[in-house]
């Protein structure tokens, strides 16, 4: 009986399997937030600060996962909110640390990411 049962499982397996059609992958895009800073001066601490803050911001907003509050739902966005947050200060240095703070100023958005 139970060889009967286990070789009837086994042919519906393979034969399930010789049937099967492609696999197919779709990725959903990354969410991305643009963070402007057209209207700061960034030769200035305090619109350097209001960048800060806005960067956190939108780490906060790409991030976040409506109505899923459970606890890996949780450490993942806490996870991906360090490193877009990482990610937009890094571009924020790279911004200011070109020497130029005309040459920043051309650019007018840092663009955030779900990590």
């Amino acid at each position: 009986m139970k060889t009967g049962l286990i070789g009837l499982c086994a042919a519906s397996l393979l034969g399930g399997a010789a049937q099967a059609g492609p696999v197919v992958v779709v990725a959903e895009p990354v969410p991305t937030k643009a963070v402007s800073f057209a209207d700061l001066n960034l030769a200035s601490l305090r619109d350097q600060s209001i960048l800060k803050n806005r960067i956190r911001t939108a780490a906060g907003v790409v991030c976040t996962i409506p109505g899923d509050y459970g606890l890996y739902t949780s450490t993942g966005v806490q996870n991906c909110y360090r490193g877009a947050l990482n990610d937009g200060l890094r571009q924020m240095d790279a911004l200011l640390s070109g020497g130029s703070i005309a040459a920043a100023t051309a650019a007018t958005a840092l663009t955030i990411s779900r990590h």
